[in-house]
């Protein structure tokens, strides 16, 4: 006998629909123009500048293996290991100009972003993987200059949307990585991570075989003897360097100096932990929103964790708060894990949940929209970038620059590192700089020097004595501090040393020496 109504037995509910097609386009739109965007400022970076001079050594010469830019290190061995990154740049340059440097800052950028996207994207919770990615921009935001490092970003990228791939399923994609990691070993020398992520991937592998545990989520067919096979490959394919065996090490040599010299972490901004004294609070409050999120997300997903992607995380966090270079690739990756545990944790999101997402995420980019080309955002953020391609008019050295180069001077010139990659990207080889931004070059002894001794008059002149400069710059915005104020009014005051140009963004001095007296005596 049939019932006469069954309505009031209950029904399962319904999946959530899935991300419709044209939303799918918006978030990854969203996400990759905020990422042009914030590539898209001026080229103000030192370091850009000099490596923008070696690649032209680079196409001129080959890769470097001596010094031929600072007095100090004339002829000393230097494993150069973003060459084909310098060199990629300056061809970029010699096309388009520094416009085109900045368009493509933006492009990596946006290539990076999209991409972890891209390998993290599921249909029901892509608005909550495109807030995350949102917001990793913010947090990364003080890194994403016209460095090595973001295209290091986009090949990290590549790496986890290839292991994620062959995670669900294997892939002959797999082995794209062993060229990949051969592109990286020449472009910086962070490229030990790659190896470090498929080393994790691998760890997961056998774990997921061998080890039956009801909260690690176990592939149907892993493979841990492939992904050996496949690290295997990919340190072998780190020899092709100009270096061989020396560019292979250099990364652990490099590693090695910068975490024991504790002067590095004191002087050197990028090197110092986030919120040290005199760092932005406002780029880094979204750093600790994401690994909070993150952590809660592996917390929360316990009972599926993914074991490459916890140590991998734990691995990026430690690093991150040991340097605030690191955040950029820990807020990516930290994103990346979060999105993809947030597929079983929101199965199936409510509508005021998305609707919630899609406004968050809408209002970040939003945000960035209106405060990138406004310049708001590099107030807020105490940084000296600007929006726009180019490099910036009236750069602060450019006059006493122009005025060396019309005097057609050569020498040695006393400078610091930031103003060091202006003269050597304008200046070199006529202009021998005192130091520069190359940290494996130097070493700590050499910078350690170089960063005690600029605002001491004393030290300056024993400096003097021991490599006898021939010139010395001063930005006038980097030496309102009482020790360069000294420096400068001595320098001043010394009858040995003369002041040929002053405007108030420098201070050019040449040393009164035969060779220079007729300049000094036409310019002083």
């Amino acid at each position: 006998m049939k019932p006469r109504n069954q309505s009031h037995l209950s029904k399962p509910p319904s999946p959530e629909k899935p991300t419709s097609p044209w939303l799918t386009v918006l978030l990854f739109s969203l996400v990759a123009v905020s990422g042009f965007l914030f590539g898209l400022h001026k080229i103000t970076d030192s370091d850009t500048l000099w490596h923008l001079k070696i690649g032209q050594l680079v196409l001129e010469q080959g890769p470097p293996h001596v010094d031929t830019f600072s007095f100090r290190t004339v002829g000393r061995e230097w494993i150069d290991k973003d060459w084909l990154f310098q060199l990629s740049i300056y061809l970029v340059h010699r096309l388009f100009d520094f416009n085109g440097l900045s368009v493509l800052a933006g492009l990596m950028i946006a290539l990076a972003w999209v991409l972890f996207l891209y390998g993290s994207w599921d249909e029901r919770t892509g608005p909550l993987s495109a807030c995350l990615f949102l917001l990793s921009l913010w947090a990364a935001s003080d890194r994403l200059n016209l460095r090595p490092e973001i295209f290091s970003f986009a090949i990290m990228a590549a790496y986890f949307v290839i292991l994620e791939k062959n995670h669900a399923k294997p892939t002959k994609l797999l082995f794209l990585l062993v060229p990949l990691q051969a592109l990286w070993a020449n472009i910086e020398g962070i490229w030990p991570i790659g190896l470090a992520i498929i080393g994790a991937y691998f760890a997961e592998a056998l774990v997921s075989r061998y080890v039956s545990k009801p909260w690690i989520e176990r592939p149907e067919k892993p493979a841990p003897a492939r992904l050996l096979v496949l690290l295997a490959l990919c340190s072998a394919a780190c020899f092709a360097n100009p270096y061989f065996a020396k560019g292979f090490l250099f990364p652990l040599t490099l590693f090695r100096e910068v975490s024991m010299a504790h002067y590095f972490k004191e002087a050197i901004v990028e090197l110092r932990p986030p919120f040290a004294e005199g760092d932005s609070t406002f780029v880094r409050v979204p750093f600790v929103i994401i690994a909070v999120l993150s952590c809660l997300s592996f917390i929360l997903n316990f009972r599926k964790l993914r074991p490459a992607h916890v140590l991998l995380w734990a691995a990026l966090l430690i690093l991150a708060s040991r340097a605030t270079r690191n955040v950029g690739p820990f807020s990516l990756c930290a994103c990346f894990f979060a999105a993809i545990n947030s597929r079983s944790l929101l199965a199936r999101p409510n509508s005021g949940l998305r609707a919630g997402l899609l406004t968050t995420a809408s209002a970040l980019a939003l945000f960035y929209f209106l405060s990138l080309p406004t310049n708001k955002f590099y107030q807020l953020d105490s940084t000296t970038r600007y929006f726009g391609p180019g490099f910036p008019t009236n750069y602060e050295l450019e006059r006493p620059v122009d005025m060396l180069k019309a005097l057609g001077w050569k020498g040695k010139i006393w400078c610091d590192e930031i103003s060091a990659g202006y003269l050597m990207w304008r200046g070199a080889p006529d202009f021998k700089v005192y130091v520069d931004g190359r940290l494996e070059l130097y070493g700590p002894k050499l910078m350690q020097d170089a960063f005690e001794r600029r605002n001491d008059f004393f030290s300056f002149e024993q400096e003097d004595l021991r490599w006898n400069f021939d010139a010395a710059i001063f930005v006038r915005a980097r030496s309102m501090d009482p020790g360069s104020l000294t420096l400068v009014d001595k320098l001043y005051a010394d009858p040995h040393w003369a002041l040929i140009y002053l405007d108030p963004a420098a201070a050019l001095y040449l040393k009164d020496t035969p060779e220079q007296h007729a300049l000094i005596r036409q310019y002083r």
